[in-house]
C-alpha cells in the first residue's frame, strides 16, 4: 500500500489524515490489519520486500490475503448493504397484467405449429449464421410429436407466444393503484 504521504507531510493524501490507517490498523468494528506491505519510501522497497517474504512463503501470504479478503467482504456486507438499502431512493412500482389466450386460440396456435413441423421445414429454411437453431417452444405437444428435432425455431409459427398480451405500467410509490 502506498503510504508515501507520510514522507511528504500528507500532501499526496489529498486532505485525508491517514488514508492507509484502515488497512494498517483496521477499525473499531473491524480490528484486523490487512496483510499488506506498506511503503512510505520507495527507495526502501527492496528491503521491505525482503523482510516481508523472508520467513513466510508466497503461498502463505496469498492464503493470509484470501482469509483477510473473505473477512473484509463479510464485514462490508454487514455495514454497507443495510445503509444502501436504507438510503436507496424509492424505485417505481409496476403493475403488470397478462391477457391469456382462450382455449380455442391456444388450439389454433398449436395447429399452426404442428402444420409448420409437418412440412419439410428444416430443408426449406434459408439458413444464416445469424440464425442459430434454438429449441424455444414451451408447448410439450410439439416436443412429444417431433422429439428428434427438439422443436428448432426457424419461423414465428414454431414458437407460439405464451400469452395474448402483457402490459406493464410503472407508478411512483406514492401513486400506486388501489388494490
Amino acid at each position: 500500500v502506498d503510504a508515501t504521504y507520510l514522507a511528504d507531510r500528507g500532501e499526496s493524501a489529498k486532505g485525508c489524515d491517514d488514508p492507509a490507517a484502515f488497512w494498517r490498523d483496521g477499525s473499531p468494528d473491524f480490528p484486523r490489519p490487512a496483510p499488506f506491505l506498506f511503503v512510505d519510501d520507495w527507495t526502501r522497497l527492496p528491503q521491505l520486500l525482503d523482510a516481508f517474504l523472508r520467513n513466510t512463503s508466497v503461498q502463505s501470504r496469498l492464503d493470509d490475503l484470501r482469509l483477510y479478503r473473505d473477512a473484509l467482504e463479510r464485514h462490508l456486507r454487514t455495514v454497507i448493504l443495510p445503509v444502501a438499502r436504507r438510503d436507496a431512493p424509492a424505485s417505481p412500482a409496476s403493475s403488470c397484467v397478462e391477457t391469456p389466450f382462450s382455449p380455442d386460440e391456444v388450439a389454433h396456435l398449436l395447429d399452426d405449429a404442428k402444420a409448420y413441423y409437418a412440412t419439410n421445414w428444416f430443408f426449406s429454411y434459408q439458413d444464416s449464421p445469424a440464425n442459430p437453431g434454438v429449441g424455444c417452444t414451451k408447448f410439450p405437444e410439439i416436443y412429444e410429436q417431433w422429439p428428434e428435432y427438439g422443436a428448432y425455431c426457424f419461423d414465428a409459427k414454431c414458437a407460439p407466444p405464451l400469452v395474448k398480451a402483457f402490459d406493464c405500467q410503472f407508478h411512483r410509490p406514492d401513486q400506486l393503484p388501489a388494490s
